[in-house]
């Protein structure tokens, strides 16, 4: 479903993100699973969803949502009309008013609200893809529960909510064991993933330099730990 963001900005690099909505939280992206919604109905809305998504991959402002809603009225009007009556209907719903009543009143600014965005991911979780449309990965939720997902999580909060890259480097300095149990715990499924982002972090530190953190190395590496943990965005 459309999203006002700029990409899965997790872990390290949630605090230097830039623009509307640009982060997520752990606890916002939650795990869905189908009820009684019928196969056909779950088809065609999930299809909808997908086609929205990936029409949405690019989107970085409040105005470039508008543009991609606009011009995707049909998947829209197919989302809304084929929801499933099983757990996923309120965050669809949810989702189709607000999209709605953006569309309406010329302003997509409200779509960055953090319940909008985990209802969105929530969906994307429901339909088995990434907020790009894209297949989620085998591994997938394999993590959830494990002492690693636990530190990742904890690490993730904590430079998600610093205001700047600084004070996200601030965090990382304030918090160099937990740095260090997530890098002892690293399971060989995300090893690569895991362990470029202990090494971005402690960059960081070493040289209080926030840009360490701000990669599209990072960001991507995150993304696929997050994954493992059961996190979507």
């Amino acid at each position: 479903m459309p999203k006002v963001r700029v990409a899965g900005f997790v872990f390290l690099l949630c605090a230097a993100a830039v623009g509307v909505g640009a982060c997520s939280s752990n606890t916002s992206t939650t795990s869905t699973t189908a009820g009684s919604g019928t196969t056909s109905t779950k088809t065609a809305f999930c299809g909808y969803n997908i086609t929205l998504d990936k029409s949405s991959s690019n989107v970085t402002s409040a105005a470039d949502a508008l543009t991609v809603l606009k011009a995707n009225k049909g998947a829209l009007d197919g989302f809304a009309n084929n929801i499933p009556n099983d757990s996923i209907r309120a965050d669809a719903q949810g989702l189709v008013t607000a999209v709605r009543a953006a569309v309406a009143a010329n302003d997509a600014n409200a779509l960055s609200s953090p319940s909008l965005m985990a209802d969105g991911a929530a969906i994307d979780t429901y339909c088995g893809v990434q907020g790009d449309g894209t297949p989620l990965p085998a591994n997938f939720a394999a993590g959830k529960g494990t002492a690693f997902c636990a530190d990742e999580a904890a690490i993730s909060a904590g430079v998600g909510s610093a205001a700047t890259p600084a004070d996200a480097v601030a965090f990382l300095v304030a918090n160099q064991a937990k740095i260090s149990d997530f890098a002892a715990n690293i399971p060989s499924a995300v090893q690569s993933d895991a362990q470029s982002l202990v090494t971005a972090a402690r960059a960081a530190i070493a040289s209080n330099d926030g840009s360490q953190i701000e990669t599209q190395a990072v960001s991507t590496a995150s993304n696929n730990v997050d994954l493992y943990c059961g996190v979507n965005h």
